[in-house]
């Protein structure tokens, strides 16, 4: 009976090695920035930090507009499914003495598939539009895709 545990120490030993130099799945992370006022967006991928994927997101943004806000932030880990985010955008223009007003109201989507997370903001945009539509008097509306990210592909 001893002659069975001495052979199992060095191979246990062996396995405590190797798992302790296997690193931890990192998680990866994507945001987008979106400013309402001029429709500019910035989007980031593949980030190790939450912090990091919005800032970049937000800096993008910041190229083109001065109100950028980051809308969503995404993450997934290393070893499983990406996560995706879809951001449409309801444009509603209404008429008023001063001219033309205009409305801008987001629409985030969020899954595992990025065709389905941009089908999906669409819809659910389409669905905010019908409502708005029904109202006296309904502007001009419209929707529109305005960006897909995963958290690790663009």
């Amino acid at each position: 009976m001893h002659s069975f545990c001495r052979p199992l120490r060095p191979t246990l030993a062996v396995v405590g090695l190797m798992l302790a130099a296997t690193p931890a799945a990192a998680a990866k992370w994507a945001a987008v920035a979106f400013s309402e006022s001029t429709g500019a967006f910035g989007k980031s991928w593949s980030f190790q930090g939450k912090d990091q994927a919005g800032s970049r997101a937000m800096a993008e943004c910041e190229k083109h507009a001065t109100d950028c806000k980051v809308v969503q932030i995404v993450n997934s880990p290393d070893r499983g499914p990406e996560t995706c985010l879809g951001l449409a955008v309801l444009r509603a223009d209404s008429k008023t003495a001063n001219g033309v007003r205009t409305l801008r109201s987001t629409v985030i989507e969020t899954g595992t598939d990025r065709k389905e997370v941009q089908s999906g903001a669409l819809a659910r945009c389409a669905d905010a539009r019908t409502l708005l539509l029904r109202q006296p008097s309904p502007p001009e509306a419209s929707c529109r895709l305005v960006v897909s990210v995963c958290s690790r592909t663009p």
